[in-house]
C-alpha cells in the first residue's frame, strides 16, 4: 500500500512540475520583448499592427529588387561572354512579369466568399496561367543553357537550384 502512495505521489509531482514548467514557458513568450500573442504571429508572418500582410506596392517593389540582385549575382558568377549575352538578355526577357490586373484579381474577402469550388476553379486557372509563363520561358532557357560552358552550367544550377532561390523554402505561402 505503501508502495502505491509513493507511486502516486511521484506521478502527481511530476504532473505538477511539468504543468508549472509548460505555464512558466508560455506566460514568458507572451510576455517577451512586450508584444502579445497574437502580434507576435503578425510579426513572424510579416504582417503589421493591423494584420495586414506586406502584399502591398512596397512588398513588390523589394522582391522585385531582391529578385533584380539575385540575377545580378547569377550573371556575375557566371561570367559570360560577349558571344552569350544575347542568350542572356532573351532569357532575362522572358522572367519580366506582366502588371497585375486589379480588376481581374479578388482580394483575400472575396475570395473566402467564394463557393469552394470556384476557389478550385480559379486555383486551377490560376496554375494554368503559371505553367503557360514557364512553358513561355523554357526555350530562352535552353538556348542559354546550350550556350554555357560545363562550369557555367554548374553554376547555373548551383544558383538556380542549390543554394539559390529554389534551396530556401518556406514553410507557407502569405
Amino acid at each position: 500500500m505503501t508502495t502505491l502512495r509513493k507511486i502516486l505521489a511521484i506521478a502527481m509531482a511530476a504532473l505538477i512540475m511539468a504543468g508549472s514548467g509548460l505555464a512558466a514557458h508560455a506566460h514568458q513568450g507572451a510576455h517577451a520583448g512586450g508584444t502579445e500573442p497574437g502580434a507576435r504571429h503578425a510579426q513572424m508572418h510579416g504582417k503589421g499592427a493591423h494584420g495586414k500582410g506586406e502584399h502591398g506596392k512596397g512588398a513588390r517593389e523589394k522582391w522585385a529588387q531582391r529578385k533584380a540582385e539575385r540575377q545580378t549575382r547569377l550573371h556575375d558568377a557566371l561570367k559570360l561572354s560577349a558571344a552569350q549575352e544575347p542568350a542572356w538578355a532573351a532569357y532575362q526577357a522572358t522572367l519580366k512579369r506582366a502588371p497585375r490586373d486589379a480588376a481581374k484579381g479578388a482580394g483575400h474577402g472575396q475570395r473566402v466568399a467564394l463557393p469552394a469550388p470556384a476557389r478550385m476553379e480559379r486555383m486551377i486557372a490560376r496554375q494554368k496561367a503559371r505553367t503557360m509563363a514557364m512553358e513561355a520561358r523554357l526555350p530562352a532557357l535552353g538556348a542559354l543553357y546550350a550556350a554555357l560552358s560545363p562550369e557555367q552550367k554548374k553554376v547555373f544550377d548551383e544558383q538556380r537550384h542549390g543554394r539559390g532561390q529554389h534551396g530556401k523554402r518556406h514553410h507557407g505561402r502569405h
